[in-house]
């Protein structure tokens, strides 16, 4: 299920801090994308309006507590047959 929302039911993705490279866990697309904006709203200091608004009212503590998992695990960037280049070593 979603890490975030708690969903099911939906696609889940895998989600990774483009900080450090590291997979953080599955969240659902719609969570995903919504993290994404509100990870670049951060950096540029802008307010939240609409429906990602009403997401981030709902579910503000789980996301902050979300951003900080870290599993310890890399991101892969590029997968072939003989060899794993994890994220950043490319």
């Amino acid at each position: 299920s979603c890490l975030i929302c708690g969903v099911n039911d939906a696609r889940l993705v895998t989600d990774h801090s483009h900080k450090t490279g590291m997979i953080r866990g599955t969240l659902c697309d719609p969570c995903n994308g919504r993290l994404g904006t509100y990870e670049h709203r951060l950096i540029h200091r802008r307010r939240a309006k609409g429906r990602y608004k009403i997401w981030l009212e709902q579910y503000g503590s789980k996301i902050e507590e979300y951003l900080k998992r870290d599993t310890g695990i890399p991101y892969p960037v590029k997968w072939n047959i003989k060899e794993f280049i994890p994220y950043g070593n490319i």
